[in-house]
């Protein structure tokens, strides 16, 4: 009978064992369970850390093509392309903690080099900046710091004298490292485009001689620049004879609208402004003025004809070229485009200064320049459309 109760007492105490191990295993799967469930909340509930991922992936296979990949059809007269895959990103780009701010000498695309015109160097450049940083802490969000700089599958033409080209160069710089793909255009002189990670598109096209023929449009169309194609334009001034005073830029000129059909002479042709660009375009039309004090007599030209054109158009805007040298009380204009130069302001009477400093390109350097904010201003812009 003891060996029968001893026996039986060791029976129930390796069940309660087993019984206990169990229990132990059941709840370790429910918290195995319930940390894996907290894991995939976490990653539904944060779309920023997927999208980083995904940039990243696109960034990586877009070095080689495949050409049973999606890519985009190469347009008539377009050369120098790297076609890449075309990326997917939709909704607004997300916004970085730091500025945009243009501060190479030199932005690599493609098989070509970005050299950035009118660099500065000096001590009171260095105060410029130091001023320009201040007042971009004062702007608001996301302005300055988009990750990129516009909304997805979105296209824009920009065109005008070579201070809108700063503008350009100083955008394209910012964002260089978002820039997929550059192409240029066989039968349109000066143009240029760049594809964004997102597929959105800026069209350059800078003091090109096409613009001052009367047919520009289809000369635009035949080289593969089709207006309707785009969402929106960003037009700023184009260059006048009575405006210019170097000989050699008169001389530049003429040498090319040789080249253009129509016997057209520099002296005499007559580019579009922003009604007539409005007469063949029914889309957003953004118009940025020059950094220049020269050209703010068509900047209000321009702001005089969206106010007798609101009754039939709301899509026509201007930016003030010189919103924020006002703002800064400092010039710091530039006169050679390739030699470094020192920040000028009005009054400076260095040697072989051929304009004023209110009428002269804007610095850029290694702590960006005047053509950042506008391009800024120019970026929010088009994001608002």
């Amino acid at each position: 009978m003891v060996d029968h109760d001893i026996e039986f007492r060791s029976m129930s105490f390796r069940l309660r064992g087993f019984v206990l191990f169990l229990i132990v295993i059941v709840l370790w799967a429910i918290s195995e369970r319930a940390e894996i469930s907290t894991l995939m909340k976490g990653v539904q509930t944060s779309p920023s850390i997927v999208l980083e991922k995904t940039t990243q992936t696109t960034a990586q296979t877009s070095l080689s093509i495949d050409p049973e990949k999606k890519t985009e059809t190469a347009e008539n007269g377009e050369e120098n392309g790297v076609q890449l895959p075309i990326g997917g990103e939709s909704d607004a780009p997300d916004v970085d903690t730091a500025f945009h701010f243009c501060t190479k000498s030199t932005v690599p695309l493609a098989d070509t080099t970005l050299k950035m015109e009118y660099w500065c160097d000096g001590p009171h450049y260095n105060e410029f900046g130091k001023a320009m940083k201040s007042l971009a802490a004062t702007l608001p969000k996301p302005m300055g710091r988009r990750s990129v700089p516009l909304n997805a599958n979105k296209h824009f033409l920009f065109t005008g004298n070579s201070h809108t080209q700063q503008m350009i160069y100083a955008l394209v710089c910012q964002y260089s490292k978002e820039i997929v793909e550059y192409k240029t255009f066989r039968n349109v002189q000066k143009a240029f485009r760049v594809r964004f990670r997102n597929n959105s598109t800026i069209t350059s096209l800078t003091n090109s001689p096409i613009m001052y023929s009367p047919e520009w449009k289809t000369l635009l169309e035949k080289g593969g620049i089709r207006l309707q194609s785009f969402d929106g334009i960003v037009l700023g001034k184009f260059n006048r004879y009575d405006e210019s005073i170097d000989p050699a830029y008169i001389a530049s000129m003429d040498k090319q609208l040789a080249r253009v059909p129509g016997d057209i002479q520099y002296a005499t042709a007559i580019a579009p402004v922003l009604s007539d660009v409005a007469s063949v375009f029914d889309g957003p039309i953004v118009y940025v003025g020059m950094f220049a004090k020269y050209g703010l007599p068509e900047q209000r030209k321009s702001v005089n004809f969206i106010q007798t054109a609101r009754d039939t158009r709301d899509n026509l805007s201007v930016i003030d070229g010189r919103k924020y040298i006002e703002k800064m009380k400092m010039e710091c204009g530039a006169q050679n485009t390739y030699l470094i130069g020192h920040c000028a302001e009005t009054g400076d009477k260095t040697p072989g200064l051929l304009r004023p400093a209110y009428n002269l390109h804007r610095c850029t350097g290694d702590q960006g320049g005047h053509p950042d904010l506008i391009a800024w201003e120019v970026v929010e812009k088009l994001n608002a459309l």
